[in-house]
């Protein structure tokens, strides 16, 4: 499991993230607050708020998920750890 911080700041970013990380077989979380949502829901993820800084939380490690981080690197503020 690896982590990083990111922030959505236009309705279209969720979309755009949601289809991106849809294309890949892999669990993803996004923590808002103290709720996990499911990164590949994108009705989950239009209830929170633009602009937030979330967390998101790939469930494998860093080099199986390499491609994956690399497709969401427009989101992240910060390095997957």
């Amino acid at each position: 499991m690896i982590s990083a911080k990111i922030k959505f700041n236009k309705v279209s970013d969720v979309a755009d993230f949601v289809s991106r990380v849809s294309k890949f077989d892999t669990d993803i979380d996004i923590k808002y607050r103290t709720v996990l949502l499911d990164g590949k829901s994108i009705e989950g993820l239009y209830a929170i708020q633009l602009g937030t800084e979330l967390t998101c939380i790939i469930h494998d490690n860093k080099n199986n998920a390499h491609e994956l981080i690399t497709e969401i690197q427009d989101f992240c503020l910060t390095e997957f750890e």
